[in-house]
């Protein structure tokens, strides 16, 4: 069996509804003829097509666990869908410039992206990891600054 209806990894996409329902936006998918046709955020966008007007290109030039790298070709501002699960820790750059990730459908990775070319980098960097780092640095300080006392300590009370 082969689902001929599967969307790419990643599409533009104009046709958006402001749903925060999880319930409603699983209904709304399931009836919709052609899926990515429409998406469902959780906030107002600016964002919309013309019937006779093309979607653009978007295509991955790089991907990897902690980075995605898409080329983005748009006649006018797009939604850009990454088919990968919206995560906290996942941070969205259009041209290096830092933008507020979409949750798409409920699940899936998004970003507004203006008119004409540019290049969208979605990188995981994740502030608990940032903060996990830095205790264990303190931790290791701390424990080298015991060690290095008690062989202060026990060089003073052996002489």
């Amino acid at each position: 069996y082969e689902n001929k209806k599967v969307l790419p990894r990643t599409f533009l996409t104009c046709g958006w509804e402001q749903e925060s329902n999880p319930q409603e936006i699983m209904k709304k998918i399931s009836l919709l003829p052609n899926a990515g046709e429409k998406v469902f955020v959780q906030r107002e966008l600016n964002v919309s097509c013309k019937s006779h007007e093309a979607l653009g290109q978007a295509q991955i030039i790089h991907y990897s666990a902690g980075e995605m790298v898409i080329d983005v070709k748009a006649p006018s501002s797009r939604i850009l869908v990454l088919s990968d699960i919206f995560f906290p820790g996942w941070k969205v750059l259009i041209d290096d410039k830092k933008e507020q990730m979409l949750k798409v459908d409920y699940v899936l990775k998004g970003v507004v992206v203006p008119a004409g070319q540019h290049k969208v980098k979605f990188i995981y960097d994740p502030q608990s990891f940032k903060i996990g780092a830095g205790i264990s640095i303190l931790a290791f300080l701390a424990l080298m600054g015991l060690i290095g006392y008690e062989v202060i300590r026990s060089r003073d009370s052996s002489s």
